[in-house]
């Protein structure tokens, strides 16, 4: 028995000291082959189905500017990245998705998520933004709904708003757009660090924990797709109610 303390108090040391380093290169190696893995399946279905892609942008994407997803949150003042992106057009609806990473410099560390970015020419939607409790605006949006200048007049079901932080100027337009089918979409879709916002542009964006795969992807453009949809519907019937 004491053979055996001496012998793991003498080599367990030197066991860890050249494992150790060894397991980090060997899960370093196998994340980076697994990021190249996903990028080539990402590329091949955009050749396949006639979609546009991009490995790495040395900018922003025109089509992220004037959301405050992507600049109101502190950390992402850091270094960011726009990776694997995709576009094209699916009913009539120009789309735009990418991996976006910042590095943030008071944790170190590295976070990132997949955006969705939807469009469509001559649309106008109220200015808003919907976050989960753990999302990178919720904070903003918790101290919006404190200092009384947002929210007040957003009349929407309790447990809709339970789930949801919702920020917007006109609330009577953001009232008005999430009528029951969105909310229901909403809540199908529903998890810990989702968020979307709207803009006077017309652009609508959702934000997911970053997708592992292609068919992450799809799944996340077929929900933004028909999220949007239903409130370019819900416009459309605003307008001709109003002629």
């Amino acid at each position: 028995m004491d053979s055996l303390i001496i012998f793991m108090l003498t080599y367990l040391p030197i066991i860890f000291m050249v494992a150790g380093p060894l397991l980090i290169i060997i899960i370093i190696s196998y994340l980076k082959i697994r990021d190249k893995k996903r990028k080539e399946n990402i590329k091949k279905y955009c050749e396949e189905n006639g979609l546009n892609y991009q490995d790495e942008l040395e900018d922003k994407p025109k089509s992220l500017y004037g959301f405050n997803i992507v600049y109101l949150h502190p950390c992402h003042d850091f270094e960011k990245t726009y990776t694997s992106v995709m576009s094209g057009e699916r009913n009539g609806i120009s789309f735009t998705i990418l991996d976006y990473k910042y590095n943030s410099g008071t944790r170190g560390g590295q976070f990132g998520s997949t955006l969705c970015v939807l469009s469509k020419d001559g649309v106008s939607l109220p200015d808003f933004s919907i976050t989960t409790g753990y999302s990178s605006l919720a904070i903003i949006n918790r101290i919006n709904v404190l200092d009384n200048r947002r929210n007040k007049d957003i009349k929407l079901p309790k447990n809709f708003t339970n789930k949801f932080f919702i920020s917007g100027f006109d609330s009577a337009a953001i009232t008005n757009l999430l009528n029951e089918d969105i909310q229901n979409i909403f809540n199908s879709f529903y998890s810990i660090g989702f968020e979307c916002e709207g803009t006077s542009e017309g652009k609508f964006l959702t934000s997911h924990w970053r997708c592992r795969d292609i068919n992450g992807r799809l799944k996340i453009l077929s929900d933004s797709v028909r999220v949007y949809e239903e409130m370019l519907k819900q416009l459309k019937t605003d307008k001709e109610t109003n002629i």
